[in-house]
């Protein structure tokens, strides 16, 4: 998509449908100050107890309204892009305001930390004693959803006279978690008890199909479970590349983003483990930097170190495989709470050096997102897709039976959201069996036989989707999606961890999956056609709809049940990991748009060349 130059009128657009609260500003009985309504929790549930204590860290961010926007909703139903400095100039703020609360902020004892005219927000680093003082609060601990942190007595007051219309950070009762399924380190015993003389092999397949120990003729589309690439257990970087046809992707060099908290040091010696076990392409250093900020007091409440690790390796090391010439910069905000994820997030588009950024974390939409995190997060999100910086998120691995799992970042629409497949791969690496990630567990008494067979408990694996309860339908979705809010996801790539990728993280390989591993995956797909083809897209979404049904986009729509013979278990029974399109679950996979893999996969030349076409 073209850059563009000259602004057209304002068409229809979709806005945000709100979140708690209903008003942004009040009187705060001074008549000088007014109370930002949209910057407390008011979700039904939450409690509150004791003070906070003065000396606890908090970081805030005073937001200033932006110009424009009914232009800005236009373009971005439009998937129009304009450079930075022509986004700063239209939409950004007035700067004269930004320095006045910026002052102001630095007079109440705030240790202003960024100030940005283009977003329209001031950052400070503070202490609740001295936020209590100056927006008239008390911070107390709160609870909410089961999640224990703080919140404000009541909306904060600021003058009226600085013009602010949301600050940020007061709470901090929304927060991200990743956690990346991994597939057991299970293969198949030597001998089954009870084998019957017709049974096949009990060796792990190096290959979908390659060993099975039932009958293919009888039960089809099965296989014992995969060795992978080396006897890994996973698929090596050139069976991804196969997987997807990205070949043409080898020479691509965009500059791919992550964005995660913490840091680990050894990123680049662990993607070079694995590029040396399969003979692939190292990860140079002067390919790999990181923006990483100083810790925030609310780490401790985070997975971090070596329980966010191996996100944070599974994401750069599935950007390499995809693309082996990208540079990879890594996003560390100073925790997983949503406003420390979204400041950071901001930063990423602010400096813009990347093309892409992915996402692999979320939460379930709740009343702990407030207006004000929210609005945080759509200035992001609306600036990078102005200027041509396509952001993807997974759609979360709670695919349920029952319960609805859609996730926030990736509900935004401002961003492409990746749903999960599971692949097998035959002998050539063409692909021999394709379905949405919709795994459950099943045992089988008598391999001759389907009398006993039962699920195992209620275990289940699957990629998140459904619709929204915070945002309309965006206008890319009319007409393939039914309802009217925001449907996840749009997109999908590999996500299974029985059909996983071969990783290294904390010393050890490993085989991974989960929507974690589908975003990076399909941003580093999207990223290296950008680089190959110089076309500036924003929100891919717009795109990856505009090529449904093309040779460029996969559609999974897998009709019958495959499955993996994973060993027995305990009672004798052989145990099965069934990839089935339609288990007794709410997520259907099926032809054209669905709620587990969106439009489809991308794949091959098509979609390096025709991507934002």
């Amino acid at each position: 998509m073209k850059r563009t130059h000259v602004m057209a009128g304002v068409a229809a657009v979709t806005t945000a449908v709100g979140l708690v609260g209903t008003s942004s500003a009040s009187a705060a009985g001074s008549g000088n100050d007014v109370r930002l309504n949209n910057s407390a929790v008011q979700a039904t549930g939450m409690r509150q107890g004791g003070a906070l204590a003065d000396s606890a860290a908090m970081q805030l961010v005073f937001q200033l309204p932006l110009r424009n926007q009914a232009q800005a909703q236009a373009m971005l139903a439009r998937g129009q892009v304009v450079t930075p400095e022509q986004y700063n100039a239209l939409f950004g703020a007035s700067p004269a305001a930004v320095n006045k609360v910026k002052n102001w902020a630095k007079k109440q004892g705030y240790r202003v930390t960024a100030a940005d005219a283009g977003s329209g927000t001031v950052t400070v680093l503070t202490d609740a004693g001295t936020v209590n003082k100056t927006l008239k609060v008390t911070m107390k601990r709160a609870t909410l959803n089961g999640v224990r942190g703080f919140a404000p007595s009541q909306s904060p007051a600021v003058p009226a006279s600085l013009g602010v219309e949301a600050v940020s950070g007061l709470s901090s009762l929304a927060r991200f978690k990743t956690t990346p399924p991994s597939r057991p380190a299970t293969t198949l015993p030597r001998v089954l008890a009870g084998a019957s003389p017709m049974v096949g092999s009990t060796a792990c397949a190096q290959y979908w199909g390659q060993t099975n120990y039932v009958s293919t003729s009888k039960w089809p589309n099965r296989s014992n479970v995969l060795c992978g690439d080396l006897n890994t257990g996973g698929y090596s970087p050139q069976s991804i590349v196969k997987m997807y046809g990205m070949a043409g992707a080898a020479s691509a060099k965009p500059t791919l983003g992550i964005l995660l908290w913490d840091n680990d040091p050894n990123a680049v010696p662990n993607a070079n483990q694995i590029a040396t076990k399969f003979g692939y392409k190292q990860l140079a250093t002067t390919q790999y930097s990181t923006l990483v900020d100083p810790k925030n007091v609310k780490m401790a409440d985070c997975e971090s170190g070596s329980k966010v690790y191996p996100e944070q390796n599974l994401d750069v090391q599935a950007s390499h495989a995809i693309a082996p010439s990208a540079n990879i910069r890594y996003f560390g905000a100073a925790s997983c709470y949503m406003d420390d994820t979204g400041a950071m997030l901001q930063k990423a588009v602010t400096e813009h050096k990347v093309s892409t950024i992915s996402m692999s974390f979320g939460q379930q939409e709740n009343g702990s997102v407030i207006q004000a995190v929210q609005s945080l997060w759509n200035r992001a999100l609306n600036q990078a897709a102005l200027t041509g910086i396509s952001v993807f998120a997974s759609s979360g691995d709670n695919g349920g039976y029952t319960t609805k799992t859609v996730s926030i970042p990736a509900s935004f629409p401002q961003l492409t959201a990746v749903g999960g497949t599971s692949v097998g791969l035959n002998s050539t690496g063409g692909r021999a069996m394709t379905a949405g990630w919709e795994t459950d567990f099943w045992t089988q008494p008598n391999p001759d036989s389907t009398a006993g067979i039962a699920r195992s408990g209620t275990d289940f694996q699957g990629a998140g989707g459904g619709n929204s309860r915070y945002f309309a339908q965006p206008n890319w979705q009319k007409g393939v999606v039914s309802g009217t809010t925001r449907a996840l996801p749009d997109v999908a790539a590999l996500a299974d961890p029985y059909t996983g990728m071969t990783m290294y993280a904390n010393g050890a390989p490993g085989v991974t999956g989960g929507t974690s591993l589908a975003s990076p995956l399909v941003a580093a797909m999207v990223g290296a056609s950008k680089a190959i083809t110089g076309r500036k897209t924003g929100n891919a979404a717009l795109s990856l709809y505009k090529l449904r049904g093309s040779s460029a986009l996969l559609d999974t729509n897998y009709a019958g049940k495959a499955a993996e013979l994973l060993g027995q278990d305990n009672s004798g029974n052989l145990l099965w990991a069934a990839f089935d399109a339609n288990p007794e679950n709410y997520l259907v996979t099926k032809a054209g748009w669905d709620n587990v893999t969106g439009v489809g996969e991308p794949f091959g030349q098509a979609f390096l060349t025709g991507f934002g076409g």
